[in-house]
């Protein structure tokens, strides 16, 4: 992938979207680096999927290791300034909307 961002960076990108199934705290890590290294925003967007929505057939222990959770995928979207700095925090456990006016002039 080195190669790939390679080319992203040179594209000239101001705003990159990094979607993850939960931005857990490696992923967290990786979208900050990825913003510092490109010189860019970076949207780093978890997904979220209540328990419910697991079919039957893939409820093996799926839900067992969080007992009392009602999701499976967490979420913990960010917005991340070039800086690596948050503009907006990660949230987790609940579907929010995340706006910002980002400013590509102070980066």
């Amino acid at each position: 992938m080195p190669l790939a961002r390679m080319a992203m960076h040179n594209s000239g990108e101001h705003i990159h979207v990094a979607a993850w199934p939960t931005v857990h705290e490696l992923h967290q890590l990786a979208s900050r680096h990825y913003a510092f290294e490109g010189r860019c925003f970076v949207l780093a967007v978890g997904l979220m999927m209540p328990a419910e929505d697991l079919p039957r057939e893939l409820c093996d222990g799926a839900t067992a290791q969080s007992g009392d959770s009602q999701w499976i995928e967490h979420g913990g979207s960010a917005i991340i300034g070039p800086d690596t700095r948050y503009v907006l925090d990660p949230v987790f456990g609940r579907e929010e909307l995340l706006v910002s006016d980002l400013d590509s002039d102070s980066n």
